[in-house]
């Protein structure tokens, strides 16, 4: 993380079930915003 501006740091936070908020709907593992832990 050291080339990331400390500012958008949290756009990198990895979530967990206790700090995800789905709405109520089902996990879109198809979403577009899907990262490849690679990338």
């Amino acid at each position: 993380m050291d080339n990331v501006n400390p500012a958008l740091q949290y756009n990198f936070a990895k979530m967990t079930p206790a700090t995800e908020n789905h709405f109520g709907q089902p996990y879109d593992y198809g979403s577009v915003m899907q990262y490849n832990p690679c990338e």
